[in-house]
């Protein structure tokens, strides 16, 4: 195999991961759905307990942004597996 070959085949290979970065999720959402139906099975994501914990009366508070339990799932996990694929 040449290296010019090579380089083009990996320049396609990671266009493809980029686009499934971005596209990726929803369709994997979509045909999972479509397979629990079929197979009849509850397809939801489910909400972790948020730990609240109390604060000082001179403590600076963080106002987390809450997402939702799917846009959770998308950021903390699909992204951060795809993003280890590739180097942007």
């Amino acid at each position: 195999m040449h290296i010019d070959v090579a380089m083009d085949h990996l320049k396609g290979f990671i266009g493809y991961l980029k686009n499934y970065r971005v596209n990726g999720f929803t369709l994997a959402l979509a045909s999972t759905k479509k397979l629990a139906i079929e197979i009849d099975i509850e397809s939801t994501f489910h909400e972790k307990r948020v730990i609240r914990r109390k604060s000082q009366f001179d403590e600076n508070v963080n106002h987390e942004v809450k997402h939702s339990a799917e846009d959770s799932f998308r950021i903390k996990y699909f992204l951060y597996i795809v993003d280890q694929s590739f180097l942007p």
